[in-house]
Formats: structure tokens, sequence, C-alpha cells
């Protein structure tokens, strides 16, 4: 097209995998990955009249989609049907204004630009003292429409272990919820409340034990608000990971002197263990 300066819509297939891990191809994964960021490389190209977007679809039952067990796809909602991706190829080439573009398709959501709404939420840019990188802060509006029962926190403490990551390689019903964001266990301060939340209020301290907790920012359900007396690292020793740790060693109760194996001493429960068998080891 360049060549011949003939301008055109080139559209890549990616995958959903591509957004979010897929744990039984983790290659497949990587594969795709790469290609829509390499679409979103070639957003410059408008300039030139080519336009190149990349379909990012779920489970499309084909050879490779059979092969993928029943009870996962319908998990997802089941295969995407071939009309729907051929709707979406259509899309990118009829609107001009995508360049560049990830068009993510789902049964459960339909057809959405990735990165999504909730996607970009999650930006910010932080200041650096480095006179070598320009220092920005975008302004963070706490003005959001909270549905009645829930709350909207400020997470000062997270935590990601090994079981955030085993809910992405297992068959349980939390493969529909895909994508999500890592971590269940946090403490803060919750910077917003719902109008008929009543229990707590804006500034109170608190911990929780719910997905998405690994993010500057979160909403839960007000239920599952658990109030602490400050916002300190040491109380996420007591939820999730710590609580973990120090009762798999009081259950195996081992000797003084005695060597200890701790499996993915990296994560959470991991670095836990060690540092509480240090303790009783003295």
């Amino acid at each position: 097209m360049q060549a011949a300066k003939k301008p055109g819509v080139i559209i890549n297939m990616g995958s959903s995998a591509g957004l979010y891990p897929m744990y039984n191809d983790p290659i497949y994964s990587a594969s795709k990955g790469g290609v829509v960021l390499f679409t979103r490389s070639l957003t410059p190209y408008k300039r030139k009249g080519i336009r190149i977007n990349v379909l990012c679809p779920e489970f499309v039952q084909t050879e490779m989609g059979l092969k993928v067990a029943s009870k996962f796809i319908d998990l997802m909602g089941g295969f995407v049907p071939m009309e729907m991706v051929v709707k979406g190829a259509f899309e990118l080439i009829t609107d001009e204004s995508k360049a560049g573009s990830c068009l993510w398709i789902t049964n459960r959501r339909g057809m959405e630009y990735w990165p999504t709404s909730e996607e970009k939420a999650k930006y910010l840019v932080r200041s650096s003292g480095s006179m070598k990188r320009s220092s920005s802060q975008v302004p963070l509006n706490l003005n959001v429409q909270l549905p009645e029962s829930f709350e909207k926190l400020l997470w000062i403490y997270g935590q990601v272990n090994f079981s955030s990551g085993r809910y992405f390689s297992d068959g349980n019903d939390i493969g529909s919820r895909l994508p999500f964001d890592a971590g269940f266990e946090a403490v803060g301060l919750i910077a917003a409340v719902g109008d008929s939340v009543n229990n707590v209020k804006v500034g109170t301290p608190a911990a929780i034990m719910t997905f998405g907790s690994y993010a500057e920012f979160t909403m839960v359900p007000s239920k599952h608000i658990l109030p602490v007396a400050r916002p300190d690292p040491e109380v996420v020793a007591m939820l999730t990971s710590g609580l973990t740790a120090s009762i798999a060693l009081e259950q195996a109760g081992p000797a003084s002197g005695k060597k200890v194996l701790v499996t993915a001493a990296a994560g959470g429960t991991g670095q836990f263990a060690v540092q509480v068998y240090f303790q009783i080891q003295g």
C-alpha cells in the first residue's frame, strides 16, 4: 500500500488471549499480545492513508477452539459467532477514525474497544523526582456515581500472592470473570460511600479480601468492609496471606532447629511463612 501510494485498511487477527492470560497456552497468549502491541504501534500510518487495526475475539468455533474444554467455553458464554467477528471487521473497516485500534469481542459484553473505559480509569501518570523525566500528575476525580450499597476505597498497602495466579489456571467459575485485576487483600482508607451506607464514613481505615485489591482505588460492596484501627502495613498480616502462613506453621508444628521447605516463598504467604518461622526459631 505504501509503495503503491494506495490507501486502505489492514486488519490483524488477534485474540482475547493477547489481552489477558491464556493459562493452557502461554506461548500463543504472548504471541497474540505481540500482535496487539504491534498493531497499536502502527497507528502513525494513518497519516499515509493506511489504517491498521486488530480483532481480538474470545473463543470462536474453530479447530483450535474445539480443543478447549467445553466447561470453560460455557463459562465464557459459549463460542463467539463468526457473524459477530465479521461484523467487528466491517466496523474497523468503515469507521475511518479507527487506526491502531483493538476491538475486543465477547458474548458476555459484545464488541468493545480495548482498553475499555474501566481499564483507562486505572491509568495514572505519577510525578517523577528525576530531572531527566517530565513530571506530571493526572487529577483524580472522586465524584463518581456509586451504587447505593457500595464504597470506593483508596488502598495504601496491597498484596499479591500465589493464589492470585491460580485463578487463571483452574476450571472454577472465576474464568467467566476475565479480565480482572490481581490481588484480593488490601488495607487503606475509604474515599467515598454510596447513599445507603451508614456503618462507615469517608476516611475510615479499612481492610478487604476481594478481587482487584492490587490497585490504587477499588469499589466493593459495603458488606465486605473490615474496619481497622489504622491503615498500617502490619494489618495485611491479619488477612489471607498472613493467616494462611501462621495457621500452616501451627498445624505443622516444626520443632526447633528443623528445616522447613516453603514453596513459592516469593509470594505473599511464602514471605510471611519465612518471617514467622524465623521468629519461632529465634
